[in-house]
């Protein structure tokens, strides 16, 4: 579409309208550019102007059921795919139905009967290993940083060493999405397991031994796009004898990664509103929530799942309930020293007397910590209770003066 016309159509009250009220439910500037593809078309096609339209419609001059029939037959003649027309249909219809507040008839459009879609498969952790068995060290870093961070393969080849912590948290790293390398055009923050982290650091000072010059500006893949990648990780499916098709594409494509970075979530507990932010869906769950998410709030509810995401290592369940007594320290104590003290115990002793010492350590503080539910919060702030953090998006912890 040409500037100029974007602009004269996106100008016109009714698609202005239809953008307020369809869009900014998920704030996706590939929805946006699909409606204005399809309402240029349809346009171009009627060569009338929206507005104008609309008030023919609402007049009773113009019928818009047998208006979209006759759009349907046209991209039929004009040799359009089943889904496109599918599509142009359902996008056209939405215009109409934000713009008119009267109900048609839209089951008299007959369209054509889609094609079915082709069926995939979530690799389990074992068919990962083995299809990785045939990955070189920069394969296995991309794959890994695919399933534990659930990126998309396009924002993977785009992301650079600036954007990747490394030495934020202990164990996790971290992963700042940039707005200009994401689908939807919005930043969002995701993280990458131990296992995933160790595997990229290799992969760095790799680079450096082979006398790579590594800045802040350096992809952590260089590989020039997603089709590097797709080429690389149907190679090693190939490789590994799971090849197969459903019809065209593969069973395990590249794309089932990011399926099983959500599975992963949801089989670990994590709330639904925190996964979709992982996964950059700023615009889903969110949007409605009561409490807008903190980094070390995220951090939180992903290490529920790393188990879930590690391949090649498994945690412990002693090493996660270490990990666990350690946020808890850095979420009630303030002093970096009496945390290291905390770190060194867990260290040396066992999970149940570094318990009995974090006990200690918070009973010396001058407050009373509890955690408390959304629906308790107001009842407690009123008896004089203050908010410390925001816990896991639907808990709070809370302090108050001890007496």
């Amino acid at each position: 579409m040409e500037e100029k016309e974007q602009e004269n159509l996106e100008a016109s009250s009714s698609v202005q309208n239809l953008l307020r009220r369809a869009i900014v439910k998920n704030n996706s500037l590939e929805t946006k550019k699909a409606y204005l593809k399809a309402l240029s078309f349809f346009f171009g096609w009627r060569k009338e102007d929206p507005d104008e339209f609309i008030l023919k419609v609402k007049e009773g001059k113009v019928d818009p059921v047998q208006v979209l029939q006759d759009f349907v037959f046209y991209l039929s003649k004009a040799g359009y795919s089943p889904n496109s027309i599918h599509l142009f249909y359902i996008l056209v219809r939405k215009f109409i139905k934000v713009n008119v507040e009267k109900k048609f008839d839209w089951s008299l459009v007959e369209k054509p009967r889609k094609r079915v879609l082709e069926q995939d498969r979530i690799p389990s952790k074992e068919e990962l290993k083995q299809i990785l068995e045939y990955a070189t060290l920069k394969d296995k870093v991309a794959v890994l940083l695919l399933v534990s961070s659930g990126v998309r393969v396009g924002t993977l080849v785009k992301l650079k060493v600036k954007d990747v912590d490394l030495n934020r948290y202990n164990d996790i790293g971290v992963v700042y999405v940039r707005p200009e390398t994401t689908k939807e055009g919005e930043g969002y923050v995701t993280f990458i397991t131990p296992e995933a982290k160790r595997y990229l650091t290799e992969w760095l000072e790799y680079r450096k031994r082979k006398n790579e010059q590594i800045d802040e500006e350096s992809k952590i893949i260089p590989l020039k796009n997603a089709t590097s990648i797709n080429v690389r990780w149907i190679r090693m499916l190939k490789k590994s004898a799971k090849d197969k098709k459903a019809k065209r594409f593969y069973l395990y494509h590249v794309h089932t990664l990011r399926k099983f970075f959500r599975t992963s979530l949801d089989l670990a507990g994590v709330s639904p509103d925190v996964r979709e932010r992982l996964m950059g869906h700023a615009g889903g769950y969110l949007a409605g929530s009561y409490f807008r998410p903190s980094e070390e709030q995220l951090a939180n509810e992903y290490r529920k799942a790393i188990q879930h995401l590690t391949i090649f290592e498994t945690t412990s369940l002693e090493e996660l309930q270490k990990q666990q007594l350690i946020n808890l320290a850095r979420v009630l104590i303030k002093d970096e020293s009496k945390i290291a003290q905390i770190e060194q115990l867990l260290k040396k002793k066992r999970s149940e007397e570094a318990i009995v010492e974090l006990r200690k350590i918070v009973q010396q503080n001058s407050y009373e910590y509890k955690a408390v539910s959304v629906n308790e919060l107001i009842e407690h702030l009123n008896n004089g209770w203050e908010i410390v953090k925001e816990v896991g998006g639907s808990q709070v912890i809370i302090r108050k003066a001890k007496v």
